[in-house]
């Protein structure tokens, strides 16, 4: 049952004076470009426009046509078009076959195969960002090739103004001295790229990015958010950037300070070929109705960077929650029909501040909650839903809309980003917070509303009803979206 709202009066768009004494709409959302080095990558798109027929045909749909074309399920650089500016396009694997030898392909994009590799590089570097993109990123195999071979490739990727590799999996894909090598030599030739390393969980201690890796739709919060805690126990050393890619769990991101390698996009429905898509099947969180949470979590990354490992101390529960799955037909790309998995990991994790606590309303299902201090002194907190089953009949999906959690913040000098849903959140500070003004805003949006007569302020707390969160942190929503909310607030 929802707490009652104290409401005196409903407070309208939070508004400033301007010089000349109108009003005008706060926007709690700057227009800085997000500084870390999240990515739209083209893997499960490829694998839409190709039905997934086999792996050569999903590596094949890497086009300049899909590119750029307006064909049916083309023109992937129309995606996410609130935050692509904030994003690197990221060609994954594919983009230069037949030879896999880090080239523009003549075949694959003919209207930039003329001149040298460089001059080709750049000319496609400069089209993806004059569609609006951040820049241009590659997936790259780790794989024997010689210092020369690296040496001229780097030397492509700095002059063409390429932001990003990903060095996926290959002979050396869980070589880390390698990857240190190939690292530290992409550093001297190409400052401005940023190298993902996987494979090789210790490697976050001297890399740029670690990427959690490929995991199962139904289930990806609790096994990402395992790899993640995995991960949070090493410390980066400059001059490591240290940040850890937990691919496509935005909130989780947001809230625990990671980085981005986003995989889901905006082909809906069934597969070209009329199969049900088993990479984002439409039960549970059904992922592809969800990408206002893409652009909550990529704006916020402009008020609160992904930051390293090490930065502040992580605390993880005792208490770990356990979800599984029974999946019927064409619910995974890699678990059968009829079969059951199981994965676990923490019930609660906090980077830089105490444990949140957790009670429940009703029912008897607790979601995880995570929650972070940002080195700039944002703070995020975010419930993430559970997945259930007791066989082919009884299977849910279970977010925090019936958990009351409690978080100390402290002397927060710094925004707080809101993630899920909540029956209450109590946010606990260390000095009295009557007589402020609290303004929230849905992160997806751009104007702040005043809600400071909606909350409860109890000396040093600020209790905040769900229904609240809700209502403001999917105002800004896309019709037909099924996104959980995500909302800025700030105490003045």
């Amino acid at each position: 049952m929802k707490i009652p709202l104290i409401v005196i009066a409903v407070a309208g768009a939070a508004l400033s004076q301007t010089a000349w004494g109108a009003a005008k709409p706060i926007n709690l959302v700057p227009n800085t470009a997000n500084p870390s080095p999240d990515y739209f990558c083209t893997w499960n798109i490829q694998g839409y426009y190709s039905s997934y027929a086999d792996h050569a045909a999903q590596l094949d749909a890497v086009q300049e046509s899909q590119l750029f074309g307006k064909g049916a399920n083309q023109d992937w650089l129309g995606q996410y078009p609130k935050v692509k500016h904030d994003l690197i396009f990221l060609m994954d694997e594919g983009w230069d076959l037949p030879k896999e030898d880090v080239t523009v392909v003549p075949g694959r994009f003919p209207s930039y195969a003329t001149g040298s590799q460089p001059e080709r590089f750049k000319a496609l570097s400069d089209a993806i960002k004059g569609r609006g993109w951040r820049g241009l990123g590659l997936w790259m195999r780790a794989d024997v090739k010689t210092p020369d071979f690296w040496t001229e490739r780097f030397q492509w990727s700095n002059s063409s103004g390429v932001l990003y590799w990903k060095v996926d999996y290959g002979d050396r894909e869980g070589d880390e001295q390698w990857r240190h090598e190939l690292t530290d030599l992409g550093r001297k030739l190409a400052p401005g790229l940023t190298l993902e390393t996987a494979k090789a969980p210790h490697s976050i201690a001297w890399a740029d990015t670690y990427r959690t890796y490929d995991v199962d739709g139904i289930v990806a919060i609790p096994q990402t958010l395992a790899r993640v805690v995995g991960e949070l126990q090493y410390k980066a050393a400059p001059p490591a950037k240290g940040l850890i890619n937990c691919e496509d769990e935005m909130y989780m991101g947001a809230a625990l300070g990671c980085c981005y390698g986003v995989m889901r996009h905006g082909f809906t429905g069934n597969l070209p070929s009329g199969r049900q898509d088993f990479v984002f099947p439409p039960v549970t969180r059904n992922l592809k109705l969800r990408l206002d949470e893409v652009t909550r979590a990529v704006r916020w990354h402009r008020i609160a960077p992904a930051f390293a490992v090490g930065a502040n101390p992580t605390l993880t529960s005792k208490e770990n929650f356990t979800d599984n799955w029974h999946f019927l037909k064409d619910e995974s790309w890699e678990v059968s029909e009829g079969n059951e998995r199981t994965m676990s990991a923490p019930a609660t994790v906090a980077r830089g501040l105490p444990l949140p606590t957790i009670s429940l309303a009703s029912g008897t299902v607790k979601p995880y909650v995570i929650a972070s201090r940002n080195p700039n002194g944002a703070v995020s907190v975010a419930t993430l839903g559970r997945t259930l089953s007791h066989g082919a009949e009884d299977r849910q999906w279970i977010t925090g809309e019936n958990a009351d959690v409690s978080l100390e913040v402290g002397a927060n000098t710094g925004p707080i980003g809101i993630f899920g849903r909540y029956h209450t959140l109590t946010l606990v500070f260390d000095k009295s917070m009557r007589g402020r003004k609290i303004l929230a805003q849905d992160l997806a949006g751009d104007t702040a509303k005043d809600i400071t007569r909606q909350v409860r302020i109890t000396d040093k707390q600020i209790v905040i009803p769900g229904e609240l969160i809700d209502r403001v942190g999917l105002s800004a929503a896309t019709p037909g979206d099924k996104s959980e909310p995500g909302l800025v607030l700030v105490v003045r």
